[in-house]
């Protein structure tokens, strides 16, 4: 198996044996066991891999440590263009290219684990479905949090989608990190309370979420609302691991109601994998950053793990 500390950013190329060609950054943690299996977390628009390292709470742990103490190791992604991630021209920085990419972080995986579950979270879980409808045989289980191919955001949730990105070359932290072309967006001061959390959230953590902001791409942005649309090309039908939702009952942008009305409308678009689904009543959009629904989400995701591996 590869070299590591417990614990570390490792860069890993996007075309393997190319010289200065993009790369991709993971945060990869490994529990003190030797782990079989590998969670791979991908983030949603304007996060980076902290949105899975992050504590949600005082005492309260995060999805990578729960993921470390149930006995799996993590690779949490840097999206192209985000965190420690090669930045490419924002046109450039497509759903099929970041797909590629979270592709050559599970082949890596695959060199020290036999199993690997991919984890999306509201973007991340449209490049996930790309990635498992691309290479069916590459996850063997895909996890969406906060976004399912059914679902429409509220008339609240476009109001502020449309009022609360701006491009990053605006906003003065990460126009400091060299975010100078005018497609990479991020979300406006104050917006990601409301949009990503309860209305009695924490407002250290909801500011302590603001001050961890990234980016997306426009492009990005567009495409994701066009994977809304159903058709036979759509790689949701071309997936054929075990599926499982994990929605929040509160989730301003992606609501869901109940896991049998979920269930019975992505069948439609997953015409070839098993379906499961949970709704976490209470849970906002970023709910591995609230402290009561990241447990509680949590706790669905590796119940469906631990059964999935039997």
């Amino acid at each position: 198996m590869f070299s590591v500390t417990r614990n570390q950013m490792i860069r890993i190329p996007v075309v393997p044996g190319e010289a200065d060609g993009l790369v991709i950054a993971v945060w990869y943690g490994v529990p003190p066991e030797p782990a079989t299996a590998v969670d791979v977390f991908v983030c949603g628009a304007t996060y980076d891999h902290r949105y899975a390292t992050r504590r949600p709470g005082r005492g309260v742990l995060s999805y990578a440590e729960m993921t470390l103490a149930a006995g799996r190791a993590v690779l949490a992604v840097d999206r192209l263009g985000t965190g420690a991630s090669s930045r490419p021209p924002a046109r450039d920085v497509t759903l099929r290219a970041q797909a590629r990419a979270v592709h050559q972080v599970i082949t890596w995986a695959r060199q020290g684990h036999t199993r690997v579950n991919l984890i999306g979270h509201s973007l991340g879980s449209a490049i996930a479905t790309l990635v498992a409808g691309t290479w069916p045989d590459a996850p063997d289980t895909l996890v969406l949090t906060g976004w399912y191919p059914h679902a429409m955001p509220s008339p609240e949730a476009l109001a502020l989608l449309e009022t609360g990105i701006k491009p990053a070359a605006c906003d003065p932290v990460l126009a400091d990190l060299g975010y100078d072309d005018l497609e990479y967006l991020t979300t406006v001061d104050g917006i990601r309370g409301p949009a990503f959390h309860l209305p009695d959230a924490d407002p250290v953590a909801v500011a302590d979420d603001d001050a961890c902001r990234s980016v997306v791409s426009a492009v990005e942005m567009k495409e994701v609302q066009e994977l809304s649309v159903p058709g036979p090309g759509h790689p949701a039908h071309r997936v054929r691991c075990q599926t499982l939702f994990v929605l929040g009952g509160r989730d301003l942008l992606f609501p869901a109601n109940s896991a049998a009305a979920v269930i019975a409308a992505e069948k439609a678009w997953f015409t070839s994998a098993p379906l499961y689904a949970v709704v976490i009543p209470g849970a906002p959009h970023s709910m591995a950053l609230d402290p009561v629904a990241a447990g509680k989400s949590f706790a669905a995701i590796n119940s469906r793990l631990t059964n999935g591996e039997r």
